[in-house]
């Protein structure tokens, strides 16, 4: 799993790739919330183009993430984007959909 990102007007993305389950999950969650703490966007985008296989560790990153977004004081929930039809799958029995940036 190789995980990369770039600030941008004050939304970071993140751009995921390889496989996220369990193990890995715990990796991104880390590098995440480093990269939130000390950019401290106004915006958080997770991308999932580059993402082969995930399981619900994916759903723990994403409302985690939101969680930790909005004790900074954002209200803007954060977006993901580039999300496979698999993938896709486990947000919609989940309810991100309204997460995904269309």
């Amino acid at each position: 799993m190789k995980t990369e990102f770039l600030k941008e007007n004050r939304i970071l993305f993140i751009f995921l790739s390889g496989e996220i389950d369990h193990a890995s999950a715990r990796d991104i969650i880390l590098f995440a919330d480093s990269e939130i703490d000390v950019y401290r966007p106004s915006k958080l985008v997770l991308d999932f183009k580059n993402v082969s296989f995930a399981d619900s560790s994916a759903i723990a990153i994403v409302i985690g993430r939101s969680n930790k977004m909005k004790k900074l004081g954002k209200t803007e929930k954060i977006k993901i984007q580039n999300v496979t039809p698999t993938i896709m799958k486990i947000f919609s029995f989940s309810g991100l959909e309204s997460y995904i940036e269309r």
